[in-house]
Protein backbone atom coordinates (compact mmCIF):
# COMPACT_ATOMS: atom_id res chain seq x y z
CA UNK A 1 0.00 0.00 0.00
CA UNK A 2 0.88 3.34 -0.66
CA UNK A 3 2.10 5.71 1.87
CA UNK A 4 -0.58 8.36 0.71
CA UNK A 5 -3.16 5.61 0.78
CA UNK A 6 -1.73 3.91 4.67
CA UNK A 7 -2.03 8.10 5.52
CA UNK A 8 -5.59 8.73 4.76
CA UNK A 9 -6.86 5.42 5.80
CA UNK A 10 -4.67 5.99 9.14
CA UNK A 11 -6.51 9.41 9.11
CA UNK A 12 -10.00 8.06 8.15
CA UNK A 13 -9.58 5.30 11.28
CA UNK A 14 -8.81 8.40 13.26
CA UNK A 15 -11.97 10.31 12.50
CA UNK A 16 -14.25 7.49 13.02
CA UNK A 17 -12.61 6.83 16.34
CA UNK A 18 -13.40 10.66 17.49
CA UNK A 19 -16.79 10.78 15.80
CA UNK A 20 -18.08 8.25 17.88
CA UNK A 21 -17.45 10.49 21.15
CA UNK A 22 -19.76 13.44 21.43
CA UNK A 23 -18.09 16.97 22.01
CA UNK A 24 -19.10 19.32 24.31
CA UNK A 25 -20.06 22.53 22.75
CA UNK A 26 -20.65 26.46 24.63
CA UNK A 27 -22.18 29.04 22.29
CA UNK A 28 -21.89 32.43 23.89
CA UNK A 29 -24.70 34.86 23.76
CA UNK A 30 -23.49 37.54 22.37
CA UNK A 31 -25.02 39.25 20.04
CA UNK A 32 -24.94 40.40 16.93
CA UNK A 33 -22.84 36.66 16.77
CA UNK A 34 -24.98 34.75 18.74
CA UNK A 35 -28.73 35.86 20.34
CA UNK A 36 -32.44 34.26 20.75
CA UNK A 37 -34.87 36.01 19.60
CA UNK A 38 -38.49 34.61 20.84
CA UNK A 39 -37.02 30.99 21.38
CA UNK A 40 -35.23 30.37 18.49
CA UNK A 41 -31.42 31.49 18.00
CA UNK A 42 -30.03 33.44 15.38
CA UNK A 43 -26.77 35.43 14.64
CA UNK A 44 -24.22 35.59 12.60
CA UNK A 45 -21.71 32.84 14.17
CA UNK A 46 -24.73 30.96 15.22
CA UNK A 47 -25.54 30.22 11.71
CA UNK A 48 -21.83 29.88 10.80
CA UNK A 49 -21.97 27.48 13.30
CA UNK A 50 -24.90 25.65 11.64
CA UNK A 51 -23.75 25.33 8.19
CA UNK A 52 -20.40 23.83 9.39
CA UNK A 53 -22.18 21.55 11.81
CA UNK A 54 -24.24 20.21 8.52
CA UNK A 55 -20.92 19.96 6.99
CA UNK A 56 -19.62 17.42 9.91
CA UNK A 57 -21.92 14.58 10.22
CA UNK A 58 -20.33 11.75 11.61
CA UNK A 59 -19.30 14.13 14.25
CA UNK A 60 -21.58 14.62 17.83
CA UNK A 61 -22.25 17.63 19.82
CA UNK A 62 -23.96 18.76 22.69
CA UNK A 63 -24.78 22.16 22.70
CA UNK A 64 -24.76 24.36 25.79
CA UNK A 65 -25.65 28.27 26.08
CA UNK A 66 -23.76 30.67 28.53
CA UNK A 67 -24.50 34.83 28.81
CA UNK A 68 -20.43 35.18 29.88
CA UNK A 69 -19.83 38.95 29.90
CA UNK A 70 -16.84 38.96 28.42
CA UNK A 71 -14.53 36.23 26.16
CA UNK A 72 -12.16 36.01 29.42
CA UNK A 73 -14.73 34.33 31.48
CA UNK A 74 -16.28 32.80 28.27
CA UNK A 75 -13.13 30.70 27.90
CA UNK A 76 -12.41 30.16 31.47
CA UNK A 77 -15.73 28.35 31.16
CA UNK A 78 -14.91 26.24 28.59
CA UNK A 79 -11.69 25.23 30.23
CA UNK A 80 -13.42 24.27 33.74
CA UNK A 81 -16.69 22.83 32.48
CA UNK A 82 -14.80 20.63 30.23
CA UNK A 83 -16.06 21.65 27.10
CA UNK A 84 -14.33 20.65 23.70
CA UNK A 85 -15.46 23.51 21.48
CA UNK A 86 -16.49 27.06 22.03
CA UNK A 87 -18.43 28.92 19.64
CA UNK A 88 -18.13 33.03 19.53
CA UNK A 89 -15.71 35.52 18.30
CA UNK A 90 -12.96 35.36 20.21
CA UNK A 91 -9.50 36.79 19.38
CA UNK A 92 -6.69 35.91 18.23
CA UNK A 93 -4.03 37.13 20.32
CA UNK A 94 -1.10 35.87 22.39
CA UNK A 95 -2.67 35.52 25.48
CA UNK A 96 -5.72 33.75 24.43
CA UNK A 97 -3.34 31.05 22.62
CA UNK A 98 -1.63 30.50 25.79
CA UNK A 99 -5.13 29.27 27.58
CA UNK A 100 -6.90 27.61 24.20
CA UNK A 101 -6.64 26.69 20.86
CA UNK A 102 -8.49 29.28 18.45
CA UNK A 103 -9.62 28.01 14.58
CA UNK A 104 -8.60 29.74 11.76
CA UNK A 105 -9.83 33.23 11.37
CA UNK A 106 -13.54 33.85 10.45
CA UNK A 107 -13.84 37.20 10.80
CA UNK A 108 -12.13 40.11 10.71
CA UNK A 109 -13.75 42.99 12.93
CA UNK A 110 -12.05 46.90 12.98
CA UNK A 111 -11.96 48.30 16.30
CA UNK A 112 -14.13 51.40 16.60
CA UNK A 113 -15.92 53.40 18.86
CA UNK A 114 -19.33 54.63 19.34
CA UNK A 115 -20.18 58.08 20.58
CA UNK A 116 -23.65 60.35 21.79
CA UNK A 117 -23.71 63.42 19.41
CA UNK A 118 -22.78 66.37 22.16
CA UNK A 119 -25.51 68.51 20.66
CA UNK A 120 -22.61 71.27 20.37
CA UNK A 121 -24.38 73.77 17.53
CA UNK A 122 -25.91 75.26 20.39
CA UNK A 123 -22.94 76.65 22.08
CA UNK A 124 -21.62 77.25 18.19
CA UNK A 125 -24.57 79.23 17.47
CA UNK A 126 -24.03 80.91 21.10
CA UNK A 127 -20.90 81.93 20.11
CA UNK A 128 -21.34 83.02 16.53
CA UNK A 129 -23.95 85.69 18.00
CA UNK A 130 -21.63 86.88 20.86
CA UNK A 131 -18.32 87.07 18.97
CA UNK A 132 -19.26 87.99 15.58
CA UNK A 133 -23.21 89.08 14.79
CA UNK A 134 -23.54 91.43 17.72
CA UNK A 135 -20.16 93.32 16.90
CA UNK A 136 -20.96 93.14 13.34
CA UNK A 137 -24.86 94.27 13.82
CA UNK A 138 -23.53 97.15 16.49
CA UNK A 139 -20.84 98.49 13.19
CA UNK A 140 -23.54 98.32 10.98
CA UNK A 141 -25.74 100.30 13.44
CA UNK A 142 -23.48 102.90 13.90
CA UNK A 143 -22.21 103.16 9.66
CA UNK A 144 -26.22 103.33 8.85
CA UNK A 145 -26.19 106.03 11.40
CA UNK A 146 -23.40 108.07 9.90
CA UNK A 147 -24.73 107.38 6.36
CA UNK A 148 -28.46 108.20 7.25
CA UNK A 149 -27.49 111.43 8.46
CA UNK A 150 -25.51 112.90 5.12
CA UNK A 151 -28.56 110.65 3.26
CA UNK A 152 -31.19 113.00 4.82
CA UNK A 153 -29.49 116.30 3.76
CA UNK A 154 -29.91 114.46 0.49
CA UNK A 155 -33.59 113.28 0.09
CA UNK A 156 -35.56 114.18 -2.89
CA UNK A 157 -38.15 116.33 -3.03
CA UNK A 158 -41.58 115.54 -1.72
CA UNK A 159 -39.72 112.76 0.43
CA UNK A 160 -41.65 112.20 3.71
CA UNK A 161 -38.37 110.39 5.20
CA UNK A 162 -36.97 112.10 8.33
CA UNK A 163 -34.20 111.02 10.23
CA UNK A 164 -35.29 107.82 12.22
CA UNK A 165 -37.01 106.53 8.86
CA UNK A 166 -33.28 107.16 6.82
CA UNK A 167 -31.22 105.62 9.61
CA UNK A 168 -33.67 102.50 9.67
CA UNK A 169 -33.76 102.41 5.74
CA UNK A 170 -30.14 102.88 5.95
CA UNK A 171 -29.46 100.06 8.16
CA UNK A 172 -31.87 97.35 6.48
CA UNK A 173 -29.80 99.02 2.88
CA UNK A 174 -26.73 97.30 4.58
CA UNK A 175 -28.22 93.81 5.39
CA UNK A 176 -29.62 94.01 1.19
CA UNK A 177 -32.49 95.72 1.27
CA UNK A 178 -31.38 98.88 -0.69
CA UNK A 179 -34.67 99.47 -2.72
CA UNK A 180 -36.80 102.28 -0.84
CA UNK A 181 -33.54 104.15 0.33
CA UNK A 182 -32.67 104.72 -3.02
CA UNK A 183 -35.77 105.95 -4.49
CA UNK A 184 -36.01 108.56 -1.85
CA UNK A 185 -32.17 109.88 -2.11
CA UNK A 186 -31.58 112.67 -4.30
CA UNK A 187 -28.38 111.15 -7.20
CA UNK A 188 -25.79 113.70 -6.81
CA UNK A 189 -21.66 112.53 -6.24
CA UNK A 190 -22.49 112.56 -2.71
CA UNK A 191 -24.89 110.68 -2.50
CA UNK A 192 -23.42 108.13 -4.87
CA UNK A 193 -20.40 107.50 -2.77
CA UNK A 194 -22.79 106.72 0.12
CA UNK A 195 -24.41 104.45 -2.06
CA UNK A 196 -21.39 102.24 -3.21
CA UNK A 197 -20.23 102.56 0.62
CA UNK A 198 -23.29 100.82 1.51
CA UNK A 199 -22.97 98.34 -1.50
CA UNK A 200 -19.15 97.34 -0.37
CA UNK A 201 -20.30 97.34 3.42
CA UNK A 202 -23.21 95.10 2.78
CA UNK A 203 -21.81 92.32 -0.12
CA UNK A 204 -18.90 92.51 2.30
CA UNK A 205 -20.15 91.97 5.61
CA UNK A 206 -22.77 89.21 4.70
CA UNK A 207 -20.19 87.26 2.93
CA UNK A 208 -17.84 87.76 6.14
CA UNK A 209 -20.93 86.83 8.11
CA UNK A 210 -21.57 83.06 5.97
CA UNK A 211 -17.95 82.52 5.57
CA UNK A 212 -17.90 82.23 9.80
CA UNK A 213 -20.83 80.06 10.04
CA UNK A 214 -19.58 77.81 7.45
CA UNK A 215 -16.13 77.38 8.97
CA UNK A 216 -17.83 77.08 12.20
CA UNK A 217 -19.95 74.49 11.68
CA UNK A 218 -16.63 72.78 9.92
CA UNK A 219 -15.02 73.06 13.37
CA UNK A 220 -17.65 71.93 15.14
CA UNK A 221 -18.11 68.96 13.03
CA UNK A 222 -14.87 67.89 13.62
CA UNK A 223 -14.68 68.69 17.22
CA UNK A 224 -17.54 66.21 17.53
CA UNK A 225 -15.79 63.32 15.56
CA UNK A 226 -13.43 60.88 17.34
CA UNK A 227 -10.20 60.61 14.83
CA UNK A 228 -6.54 58.78 15.00
CA UNK A 229 -5.13 62.26 15.52
CA UNK A 230 -7.80 63.06 18.51
CA UNK A 231 -8.29 60.33 20.24
CA UNK A 232 -5.18 60.52 22.28
CA UNK A 233 -7.25 63.72 24.03
CA UNK A 234 -10.72 61.26 24.75
CA UNK A 235 -11.88 59.38 28.14
CA UNK A 236 -13.35 56.09 26.94
CA UNK A 237 -14.89 52.82 28.17
CA UNK A 238 -15.10 49.53 27.16
CA UNK A 239 -15.48 45.63 28.52
CA UNK A 240 -13.45 44.69 30.76
CA UNK A 241 -12.02 41.11 29.85
CA UNK A 242 -12.32 42.65 26.30
CA UNK A 243 -9.05 42.81 23.98
CA UNK A 244 -10.14 45.96 22.22
CA UNK A 245 -9.81 48.63 25.01
CA UNK A 246 -6.97 47.23 25.80
CA UNK A 247 -5.29 47.19 22.45
CA UNK A 248 -7.09 50.93 22.09
CA UNK A 249 -5.81 51.88 25.14
CA UNK A 250 -1.95 50.48 23.89
CA UNK A 251 -1.66 51.89 20.74
CA UNK A 252 -3.10 55.56 21.58
CA UNK A 253 -2.29 55.92 25.24
CA UNK A 254 -5.95 57.27 25.68
CA UNK A 255 -7.55 57.23 29.11
CA UNK A 256 -9.22 53.99 28.81
CA UNK A 257 -11.92 52.48 31.99
CA UNK A 258 -12.83 49.16 31.57
CA UNK A 259 -16.23 48.20 32.83
CA UNK A 260 -17.45 44.85 34.36
CA UNK A 261 -20.02 44.15 32.15
CA UNK A 262 -20.70 42.71 29.30
CA UNK A 263 -21.29 45.27 26.12
CA UNK A 264 -25.07 46.56 26.19
CA UNK A 265 -24.36 47.46 29.67
CA UNK A 266 -21.19 49.26 29.47
CA UNK A 267 -23.05 51.09 26.58
CA UNK A 268 -25.52 52.12 29.35
CA UNK A 269 -22.73 53.04 31.81
CA UNK A 270 -21.85 55.41 28.90
CA UNK A 271 -24.73 57.17 28.28
CA UNK A 272 -25.07 58.06 31.96
CA UNK A 273 -21.78 59.32 32.05
CA UNK A 274 -21.61 60.94 28.88
CA UNK A 275 -20.67 64.26 30.13
CA UNK A 276 -17.23 62.84 31.68
CA UNK A 277 -17.10 59.77 28.76
CA UNK A 278 -16.59 60.26 25.15
CA UNK A 279 -16.94 56.83 23.45
CA UNK A 280 -17.16 53.43 24.08
CA UNK A 281 -14.63 51.14 22.15
CA UNK A 282 -16.21 47.62 20.17
CA UNK A 283 -16.02 45.41 17.36
CA UNK A 284 -17.39 46.98 14.42
CA UNK A 285 -19.96 43.96 13.91
CA UNK A 286 -21.23 44.73 17.47
CA UNK A 287 -21.26 48.58 16.73
CA UNK A 288 -23.67 48.05 13.86
CA UNK A 289 -25.91 45.95 16.15
CA UNK A 290 -26.14 48.41 19.08
CA UNK A 291 -25.09 52.16 17.45
CA UNK A 292 -28.69 51.87 15.60
CA UNK A 293 -30.91 50.92 18.82
CA UNK A 294 -29.12 53.51 21.53
CA UNK A 295 -28.96 56.49 19.07
CA UNK A 296 -24.82 56.39 18.74
CA UNK A 297 -22.42 57.37 15.75
CA UNK A 298 -19.35 54.79 15.07
CA UNK A 299 -16.60 56.77 14.17
CA UNK A 300 -15.29 56.64 10.40
CA UNK A 301 -11.85 55.60 11.12
CA UNK A 302 -10.82 52.58 12.52
CA UNK A 303 -8.07 51.87 15.35
CA UNK A 304 -6.91 48.48 14.69
CA UNK A 305 -8.47 45.20 13.25
CA UNK A 306 -9.47 42.20 15.40
CA UNK A 307 -9.45 38.30 14.00
CA UNK A 308 -12.06 36.15 15.90
CA UNK A 309 -12.38 32.64 15.62
CA UNK A 310 -13.85 29.67 17.58
CA UNK A 311 -11.73 28.20 20.60
CA UNK A 312 -11.08 24.29 21.04
CA UNK A 313 -10.17 22.88 24.08
CA UNK A 314 -6.55 21.95 24.57
CA UNK A 315 -7.68 18.52 25.87
CA UNK A 316 -9.09 17.70 22.55
CA UNK A 317 -6.54 18.69 20.18
CA UNK A 318 -8.03 16.31 17.22
CA UNK A 319 -10.81 18.46 16.79
CA UNK A 320 -9.13 21.29 15.68
CA UNK A 321 -7.78 20.05 12.11
CA UNK A 322 -11.79 18.66 10.85
CA UNK A 323 -12.92 22.05 12.21
CA UNK A 324 -10.88 23.90 10.64
CA UNK A 325 -10.84 22.25 7.25
CA UNK A 326 -15.04 21.93 7.20
CA UNK A 327 -14.75 26.08 7.76
CA UNK A 328 -12.10 26.57 5.12
CA UNK A 329 -15.41 24.21 2.50
CA UNK A 330 -17.99 26.18 3.73
CA UNK A 331 -16.56 29.43 2.78
CA UNK A 332 -15.47 28.19 -0.27
CA UNK A 333 -19.47 27.52 -1.08
CA UNK A 334 -20.18 31.00 -0.54
CA UNK A 335 -23.16 30.36 2.06
CA UNK A 336 -20.88 32.28 4.80
CA UNK A 337 -20.69 35.37 2.60
CA UNK A 338 -24.69 35.34 2.47
CA UNK A 339 -24.41 35.29 6.40
CA UNK A 340 -22.27 38.24 6.32
CA UNK A 341 -24.09 40.94 4.14
CA UNK A 342 -26.87 39.18 5.52
CA UNK A 343 -26.02 40.28 9.50
CA UNK A 344 -23.22 43.26 8.64
CA UNK A 345 -24.70 44.48 5.50
CA UNK A 346 -23.11 44.67 1.84
CA UNK A 347 -21.21 46.94 2.35
CA UNK A 348 -19.04 45.92 5.55
CA UNK A 349 -19.41 42.09 4.55
CA UNK A 350 -15.81 42.44 3.21
CA UNK A 351 -14.85 42.14 6.80
CA UNK A 352 -15.97 38.27 6.67
CA UNK A 353 -13.12 36.03 5.42
CA UNK A 354 -15.80 33.88 4.24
Amino acid sequence: MLYSEQFQENQNHDRTNNARRTYKVLLRIQPPYIYKIKDTHTGLMYDAWQEVKQEMPDYKFEETYTDAKNNEEFIKKINDGNYDLGIGAIASELKRVKEISITQSILINKCVIMFKDKHIYFSVILKFFILYFIPVFISILAVAFILGYFLTKNKTSGSKMNFDRTIALTASALFGSKGTLFQNVALNTKTIIIIIIILMISTFSLQLLQGIITNIIIEASAESEITRDTIIKTSLIGVKGSNVPEIIETNYHCKMEFFDGDLEQTIQNYLKNADTIDGVVANSAEALYYAPKYGLNITKQFFSLNEHGWAVNFKTPELLRPLNETIRKVMDNGEMDKLCKLYLGSSEAYMCLF
